[in-house]
């Protein structure tokens, strides 16, 4: 049986990945600015709006993962439900058909 805390557990170290490459990613590019041959001003206006833009970027793509893995759960859940009542019709008809539980 599929134990819904397996899919908790999943999205939670896919989450945990998907943080990790981000933060790297913004550490590198921001030491890569601070590299980068410039004068200090410049470099610093570049390195606020760069992570400006990846904030909300990032933002944006935490809020598509969570509103997918909401509906991935609520799409299971209901998938779940659907094959709960199906087979509890099937076993009531069964029962109806034979009361006495014989072959």
């Amino acid at each position: 049986m599929y134990d819904n805390s397996d899919l908790n557990e999943g999205m939670a170290r896919g989450m945990s990945s998907a943080t990790g490459f981000i933060i790297g990613a913004l550490v590198g590019a921001s030491l890569a600015l601070l590299m980068a041959p410039a004068p200090g001003h410049e470099t610093r206006r570049r390195v606020g709006s760069t992570v400006k833009r990846w904030k909300e970027n990032v933002g944006d793509g935490i809020n598509k993962a969570r509103h997918a893995g909401g509906q991935f759960r609520d799409d299971l859940s209901d998938a779940v439900t659907q094959g709960r009542d199906a087979f509890q019709r099937s076993r009531t008809g069964q029962e109806m058909q034979n009361p006495t539980g014989t072959p």
